[in-house]
């Protein structure tokens, strides 16, 4: 087997630790970026927490706000290849159903 010794020591102890580590497998740092833990700790504020739900918050209202009333005119629902108006497709139906033609 392919075993190591580790020999560690604590930040706050002035001496190593009594016994070594053994371990056959370890995994090798690839890079370090110097003080990102202190923000990363700093994200755990509640201060932070509370300004980035309201950040959220705005997003998703502002995500699904109402639109401009001008969008919604009955025009866009009306065919495209229509050439009477949609009021007067209704007013044709209207005399039919009122007569009772369908009894």
């Amino acid at each position: 087997m392919n075993q190591r010794s580790l020999t560690l020591r604590g930040d706050a102890n002035p001496v190593n630790d009594p016994a070594p580590y053994r371990e056959q497998d370890v995994r090798i740092v690839l890079f370090s970026i110097p003080h990102l833990a202190q923000f990363v700790v700093q994200l755990s504020n509640p201060i932070v927490l509370g300004g980035a739900t309201v950040a959220a918050s705005a997003v998703v209202r502002w995500a699904f706000r109402p639109r401009e009333r001008e969008s919604r005119s009955p025009d866009r629902f009306a065919p495209a290849t229509s050439e009477r108006p949609v009021a007067e497709t209704s007013a044709a139906v209207q005399p039919a159903l009122l007569s009772g033609a369908d009894r």
